[in-house]
């Protein structure tokens, strides 16, 4: 007697597009990453302009977007075991 039982929707599913992007500060705070390394790989003589890739702005923006989103253990700080004796 196996009764047919409804599926339930996910939540995840119907709010994974607006999580699926980054936000306005993330894009700015990778964007601005990116332009501050390309001018310090100019002081250093390993460029030629100061200009940032597209790239690299793109890969600041996914490391903003992916790094920041901490959840479980990971939100509380972190405080060492031991005590130091002074």
């Amino acid at each position: 007697m196996a009764e047919s039982k409804t599926k339930r929707t996910n939540i995840k599913t119907t709010n994974q597009t607006k999580l699926n992007k980054p936000n306005n500060a993330q894009n700015t705070i990778g964007a601005n990453k990116a332009k501050r390394d390309a001018k310090m790989a100019v002081k250093r003589g390993m460029l030629s302009s100061a200009e940032s890739a597209p790239m690299d702005v793109e890969r600041e923006v996914y490391r903003q977007f992916y790094g920041g989103q901490k959840t479980g253990k990971d939100t509380a700080t972190r405080i060492s075991g031991r005590v130091l004796a002074r």
